[in-house]
């Protein structure tokens, strides 16, 4: 990576000691130390040599930040640049390119409505989201994929379970249907589902909360 600045530029080696970075699966943040502000950033260049087993790299956003450090832990001159990627760095995919050279974010692209639902969005749903955060887990995330199977899992039966235990309980009038488009629902179904989500919700959020609330076995380096 190279960084251009406003009358010089800088290249860097994006490394770390002790272990591997930028392997297939994993996230990675780097911190670069000056003795002196360098200025403000104009441009960034980035590139691989397309080396290992799984070159393909794929970058979303690049976040850039810049600051002075003073006494007393307290800080100045905290500025953000910010260089929307959304492309591979690979042989093989996408434009098939392994360099590329970006330019920071306008405030108007940043307010924009879709750029700011993407960067919203986007780690709720990785998250929080009760099924995508299965697959989509953080690498560093102490809520482990086994935790987030059982919470979805527990979720799913005991919705199962509330709903048989339901069953026959309202009746069914069917004078009082309702239809959605090509679907059919009756008031009793939709008393069913209504209470089912108000038992199963609590046990979902609780479950969560006590997976999240648990300290991890070991800690990230």
């Amino acid at each position: 990576m190279t960084l251009f600045l406003s009358n010089c530029f800088q290249p860097h080696i994006l490394s770390a000691h002790g272990r591997k970075v930028l392997t297939m699966g994993s996230e990675d943040s780097f911190l670069l130390l000056t003795p002196d502000w360098l200025g403000p950033l104009r441009s960034v260049r980035l590139w691989h040599d397309s080396s290992g087993r799984h070159p393909s790299w794929y970058l979303p956003l690049l976040l850039s930040g810049s600051v002075t450090r003073l006494r007393y832990e307290t800080y100045k001159r905290n500025q953000l640049w910010v260089f929307p990627v959304h492309h591979w760095l690979s042989l093989v995919q996408g434009e098939k390119r392994i360099e590329y050279q970006l330019q920071p974010a306008s405030l108007d692209h940043l307010m924009h409505w879709r750029t700011y639902m993407h960067r919203s969005l986007g780690p709720i749903l990785r998250e929080e989201h009760i099924w995508i955060n299965i697959v989509t887990r953080h690498p560093r995330s102490s809520y482990t994929r086994c935790q987030r199977v059982g919470v979805a899992s527990a979720t799913l039966l005991a919705a199962m379970l509330i709903s048989l235990l339901l069953f026959g309980v309202y009746f069914n009038d069917p004078t009082q249907q309702m239809y959605y488009g090509h679907f059919l629902m009756s008031s009793a179904e939709l008393m069913v589902a209504v209470n089912t989500t108000l038992i199963v919700l609590p046990l979902t959020f609780l479950l969560y909360f006590l997976f999240r609330s648990v300290l991890p076995l070991y800690k990230y380096s």
